[in-house]
């Protein structure tokens, strides 16, 4: 997963990699990902592990692997929607410095 990123000599992981395309992304595109990604929790709030690896294989391929990363698709998925629910300012100081600056 995100294998094309890679900074200052390592990989980040998958928290750093939302960060820079949030970063990255339009204000549009930053205003309507998190209103999607709280959608499809509360559709898929009764869904299994297995159900969520074959919707989210489907549909993302192994763009969106969690057990690569050692957590549950759920948890997975509520830490990159905190991500994008954060300000962009918290966003861009704790991503920034780190790879960019």
């Amino acid at each position: 997963m995100f294998d094309g990123f890679e900074w200052r000599g390592r990989k980040p992981n998958y928290q750093e990699v939302i960060k820079y395309i949030k970063t990255q992304d339009s204000p549009t595109v930053n205003k309507k990902a998190p209103d999607e990604l709280r959608e499809f929790l509360a559709l898929s709030r009764d869904w299994d592990e297995n159900t969520l690896d074959d919707v989210l294989g489907d549909d993302f391929g192994n763009c969106l692997f969690a057990p690569a990363y050692g957590v549950k698709y759920r948890e997975f998925l509520e830490s990159i929607l905190e991500i994008l629910e954060e300000p962009m300012e918290k966003t861009k100081s704790e991503f920034i410095p780190k790879f960019i600056g």
